[in-house]
């Protein structure tokens, strides 16, 4: 049976195999897969858009995202440091006052996860009412009462921990130092410059255009994914897009696109602790870090970081990958929540294509 999506020339590419072999091995809803090299884009599409109404997958299908959004909000911040108007070295008090800590916190520590700021998603009520639109001077407010009634999760600087609430006050930091609403910032000085049309913040109500519903996928049975407000999250996860858009991410990475070498660097760098030693995460298969936001990861055996930024929500995972030296970026999104990782199949298609260095 030829799937959705699945033309008779790509299922005789090697790619493909890869990419249909998951989507069949996971039961997923939908896939969709963009692959960009040498500045050529290909799409492999597998699935339903809407599984009730059996709408395929296309080119134009509008995904969420969910915390690849926060590279959005790196940019951002970091458009912000190079017109001169905030330094990394700043501290967090400088632009919310009376935060607690933050005459400890920096601006650098909330882009690398060494805050130790806790986590706002599992604070209530938000853990228990994520179908609100939950404005940021509330999500700021909760997180307020948390630490006026507990310590930091650890001395800023001395461990990484990965928290949404890093990326939340970063995007209070764009609107309080642009003076403009976070997704007009983003729309002009990110999503634009990178050549996006069908990328930025979503909306719960608004009517977008091929607009994937979520489903979760647990041992073979597909049911809908319980609603989550897109813009509940903020700057830490509310952006829609395509993976064929998403994979003109790496862009980012040629200086003058919207950074300069020295920021590029700088972003690109894994982390070092306040003591001076870098932070690496040794797992089975590979060791891991953080840079500006990128989840850096390195094969065990391998030389090189591959670029990654993971994203998941109630009924949505996205993915994207960027292995510098070859130039190649995968993205990866899919309108299904189960026990698969999108991170493996981006490893088993950079192997493929030779990237993994």
């Amino acid at each position: 049976m030829i799937h959705p999506g699945i033309g008779r020339a790509e299922a005789r590419d090697p790619v493909s195999t890869i990419i249909r072999s998951f989507y069949n091995d996971n039961d997923l809803t939908g896939l969709s897969v963009s692959i960009c090299k040498d500045n050529h884009t290909v799409t492999y599409k597998h699935g339903y858009a809407n599984f009730e109404s059996k709408d395929e997958i296309t080119e134009d299908s509008v995904f969420r995202i969910a915390s690849v959004s926060k590279l959005f909000t790196t940019f951002g911040i970091l458009i912000l440091k190079e017109q001169g108007k905030l330094s990394v070295d700043d501290l967090l008090s400088n632009y919310i006052r009376d935060f607690p800590y933050g005459d400890r916190i920096t601006i650098k520590n909330m882009l690398q996860h060494t805050s130790g700021i806790p986590d706002f998603s599992a604070c209530k009520p938000f853990s228990t009412n994520q179908a609100k639109e939950w404005k940021p001077d509330e999500l700021v407010g909760l997180l307020n009462q948390q630490l006026n009634s507990h310590p930091l999760d650890f001395e800023p600087g001395t461990k990484a921990v990965y928290s949404n609430s890093n990326f939340m006050l970063l995007g209070v930091i764009i609107e309080t130092v642009s003076g403009m609403p976070f997704k007009d910032f983003m729309t002009q000085y990110v999503v634009t410059p990178l050549g996006m049309k069908h990328t930025g913040v979503g909306s719960d109500t608004k009517i977008i255009p091929h607009r994937v519903a979520g489903y979760e996928v647990r041992d073979g049975k597909t049911t809908n994914a319980k609603f989550v407000s897109v813009v509940a999250p903020f700057a830490t996860g509310d952006f829609m897009s395509q993976p064929m858009e998403l994979a003109k991410i790496s862009k980012v990475f040629t200086p003058g696109v919207l950074l300069n070498e020295t920021t590029i660097n700088e972003m690109s760098k894994p982390v070092v602790l306040k003591d001076g030693t870098k932070w690496i995460d040794h797992a089975d298969n590979f060791n891991s870090s953080f840079g500006y936001c990128w989840e850096l990861i390195k094969p065990k055996g391998k030389e090189e970081w591959i670029y990654t930024k993971s994203g998941g929500i109630s009924g949505f995972f996205a993915y994207v990958l960027y292995f510098r030296s070859a130039d190649l970026t995968v993205a990866i999104s899919s309108n299904a929540q189960g026990n698969f990782s999108l991170l493996t199949l981006g490893l088993k298609i950079g192997e493929a294509m030779g990237a993994i260095r």
